[in-house]
């Protein structure tokens, strides 16, 4: 009969234990610089929004900007560069005026804007009782708390060290229907078009 030193049995639960542990913890880790590079390409898109595309545009309101850019490779490292891009400020400024003013909530503030990632939540798809009965509010609340407080995503290693870099809007945009439809969009929505 062979006699098991219980031990060494203990030493193999714990064992496996850490080793879950670890393949949770790498798990996370890549997850985590997924949503970095998601975030990433959401900032890179958005600034790209504002380009000139017309190379006949006065080259009077013709700015260049070096945006800065990270993606993960093949092999799961972090890379970035940076790209260098033609803003044409005229027409960014036109599109500003276009829009009404909407009422807005900043958050969470850390920062001067200039020097910080501005997170802006749009309320539209809500109507003016879901943002008056606290229906809009409490979903932005929901977002803000999965991404930055405790257990979220920004509350963990290694993106714990980029919330600081974070500023965070709710805009109360009124909708005339309540809810959002399929794109393209036949809702009654201010953003829709």
């Amino acid at each position: 009969m062979r006699r098991v030193n219980r031990s060494s049995v203990i030493n193999s639960a714990d064992k496996a234990k850490v080793e879950v542990q670890m393949k949770k913890t790498r798990l996370y880790k890549n997850v985590s610089l997924w949503l970095l590079a998601v975030f990433t390409a959401c900032l890179v898109l958005t600034v790209q929004s504002g380009i000139a595309q017309d190379e006949d545009d006065n080259d009077n309101n013709i700015t260049t900007r070096i945006i800065p850019y990270d993606y993960i490779d093949d092999k799961g490292a972090l890379k970035g560069g940076t790209a260098e891009i033609k803003v044409d400020l005229d027409r960014q400024a036109r599109a500003l005026d276009s829009y009404p003013e909407w009422p807005f909530e900043t958050i969470i503030d850390n920062g001067d804007p200039n020097n910080r990632v501005d997170l802006v939540i749009v309320g539209d798809g809500y109507d003016v009782n879901d943002i008056n009965d606290g229906i809009y509010k409490s979903h932005v609340n929901s977002i803000i708390n999965r991404f930055f407080l405790i257990y979220g995503f920004f509350s963990q290693s290694p993106l714990d060290e980029y919330a600081s870099f974070f500023n965070v809007h709710r805009v109360d945009v009124n909708s005339v229907d309540s809810g959002v439809s399929y794109d393209p969009c036949d809702c009654n929505c201010p953003l829709a078009d």
